[in-house]
């Protein structure tokens, strides 16, 4: 399904969105800006990228939508998401220090 059509779908009736001072947020994963739009949404993308802080506390997690395993599910006719369609890199309390390669 096209990433277009998703969106029509999801765009007003999304269990993610919150309606605050006549805008309109979105809560999902993957989403930097947390906004309700085509551009920023983490769900239809194939490829998104996101930052969660880290369990323990400590700097934070880089989170990206591996496109390899999703192209793989969908033609074998999954629906479900497969547990390893995320790949999380962790990094330091100093982000500044470390430089991360995105694929």
């Amino acid at each position: 399904m096209s990433a277009h059509l998703q969106w029509m779908v999801v765009r007003n009736c999304s269990s993610f969105l919150i309606k605050r001072n006549k805008q309109t947020y979105s809560t999902e994963p993957n989403n930097l800006k947390a906004r309700n739009s085509f551009r920023y949404n983490g769900l239809i993308h194939r490829k998104t990228v996101g930052v969660e802080p880290a369990a323990d506390g400590k700097g934070v997690v880089v989170v990206m939508k591996r496109r390899s395993v999703m192209r793989r599910y969908l033609y074998s006719g999954h629906r479900e998401c497969p547990a390893n369609l995320f790949v999380e890199t962790g990094l330091a309390a100093c982000p500044g220090a470390h430089t991360l390669r995105v694929p």
